[in-house]
């Protein structure tokens, strides 16, 4: 039953992250940035509720008197934004593609951050990885002219908040919140900025559109709730097959719902990547595979 609960969790979390992609481009007419700062905003209020019912004001105060822990929080809420804000933003200029190269990037850089600052080991199926990672990108940034530069930062900015995520350890939400809240003495003075100078939601955006910015902390923290119960309930397998869902849907839907334009250069290059993503998937399994009979046998 659990492993159902876990399967149907990480199938849901991953279907919306995918989904996602409407509710950005229902907002392309909003400048990024204010979407962006408007997202950080409200999953802090969001996440409040949360923290309060959850959470003890001396779990609270515990996280807070840890100096390394409120600098990875600071660090990693900024990482994070950065992330939302370059996928709004490819949304917005008709990159969405891109967007979803980026999410079929990010755990190859994830593993390649692991070796190159981490000092993990670097197995074969890395390598393997790599080489059909980078043969891809090579292969796409010349049928684009250019390096694929929002995949990368997209890839790049998780990949690292990955990486100081590492370096803590706070419960998901909790970790959310103060990531958000954190930014807030800087994000509430810039939209007071850009409302005042009419370069804000309530100049670019209809009633509609203000009424979506009002759920957008939710629309980022459901998902993430599912995942967090995926991640305890689902097996290994599964989150790793699941985490492929999102970015195929970004695909399908710039392909066929935005009609972005695909060549046969960019096609090759994504199989390329789907063949180095095929070599990681099979060998984290083999060897988490390993790891539980080790671990049986132990």
């Amino acid at each position: 039953m659990e492993r159902r609960v876990g399967l149907i969790c990480a199938l849901a979390s991953s279907t919306i992250w995918g989904l996602t992609i409407i509710y950005w481009k229902a907002l392309a007419s909003i400048d990024p940035l204010v979407v962006t700062l408007y997202r950080v905003f409200f999953v802090a209020f969001t996440l409040l509720f949360a923290v309060l019912i959850k959470y003890s004001k001396e779990d609270v105060k515990k996280i807070l008197r840890n100096r390394a822990n409120v600098m990875a929080l600071v660090i990693g809420g900024i990482l994070i934004s950065a992330g939302w804000g370059i996928n709004i933003w490819g949304v917005k200029v008709n990159e969405i593609l891109q967007i979803s190269l980026g999410f079929y990037l990010e755990p190859v850089l994830i593993s390649a951050m692991g070796i190159i600052l981490l000092k993990e080991m670097f197995k074969p199926y890395l390598r393997v990885t790599f080489l059909f990672a980078l043969a891809g990108i090579g292969v796409m940034a010349a049928a684009y002219g250019r390096i694929p530069l929002f995949a990368l930062g997209l890839a790049g900015s998780y990949a690292a908040y990955a990486l100081v995520k590492r370096k803590t350890d706070i419960p998901v939400f909790l970790a959310l919140f103060f990531e958000s809240a954190l930014l807030l003495p800087l994000v509430i003075p810039l939209l007071i900025w850009l409302e005042a100078g009419r370069r804000g939601a309530l100049a670019q955006g209809q009633a509609w559109q203000l009424v979506l910015l009002l759920f957008i902390g939710v629309v980022t923290a459901a998902p993430l709730g599912l995942f967090a119960i995926a991640a305890r309930k689902a097996s290994f397998t599964v989150l790793g097959m699941t985490a492929y869902i999102d970015p195929t849907i970004i695909l399908l839907l710039g392909i066929f719902l935005y009609k972005e334009a695909v060549n046969s250069y960019q096609l090759i290059g994504r199989l390329l990547i789907w063949l180095g993503l095929m070599a990681f998937t099979i060998g984290q399994y083999r060897e988490h595979k390993t790891g539980r009979g080790h671990e049986k046998a132990g």
